[in-house]
């Protein structure tokens, strides 16, 4: 609606992007499952996980940036009206796992001995979650690259070099070695 209010006429291409359940190292925000998970277990203090059972779409914040990318690219050079107005970036339904798989997954790599505690939510929380992002797939050639595993494994591993406190450059080489490992499978 902002487009075809304000640039009605012109030649200015716009769109808009969402992703799904986004991880990777350096997320402090509040009432994040693995800031919550990474914090237990540095701890081992108990971890209190809400809606075990639900399963959301995980992957790493690398995979949608990619995507968002490729749409910059196509919006700027390309301009199809194709590529203008909304778009999803997630991974496929089959690569969601539970909210308890993700919290047993952390505790594994933080070899933590923390206890996890299944608590029911107070409020309602949908059960499933998933994008649909067949626009991206089909007009972008856009695929999440990395399982949800993976993506967790990635986003632990962060947590816990940033917990090794040897220097802020170990984590920023760090950090610059997982995208570069992307970047290889991404070609």
């Amino acid at each position: 609606s902002f487009r075809k209010s304000f640039f009605k006429n012109s030649s200015c291409n716009i769109a808009t992007v969402r992703s799904g359940n986004c991880i990777g190292g350096g997320d402090w925000s509040r009432n994040r499952i693995i800031k919550d998970c990474v914090t237990s277990f540095v701890k081992n203090k108990n971890l209190i996980v809400r809606s075990p059972e639900s399963t959301r779409p995980w992957q790493h914040v690398i995979e949608p940036l990619v995507g968002y990318l490729k749409l910059s690219e196509k919006l700027f050079f390309d301009k199809k009206e194709k590529y203008v107005g909304a778009w999803n970036f997630g991974p496929k339904t089959k690569n969601n796992l539970k909210v308890k798989e993700l919290a047993y997954f952390g505790k594994k790599i933080f070899k933590s001995k923390s206890r996890i505690i299944f608590k029911k939510n107070a409020f309602y929380e949908s059960k499933n979650l998933s994008l649909n992002s067949m626009k991206a797939f089909e007009y972008l050639n856009w695929k999440t690259l990395l399982s949800a595993k993976i993506s967790l494994k990635m986003t632990f591993e962060w947590y816990k070099k940033f917990y090794d406190k040897k220097s802020n450059n170990e984590i920023l080489k760090f950090t610059f070695n997982q995208i570069k490992d992307y970047f290889k499978k991404l070609k």
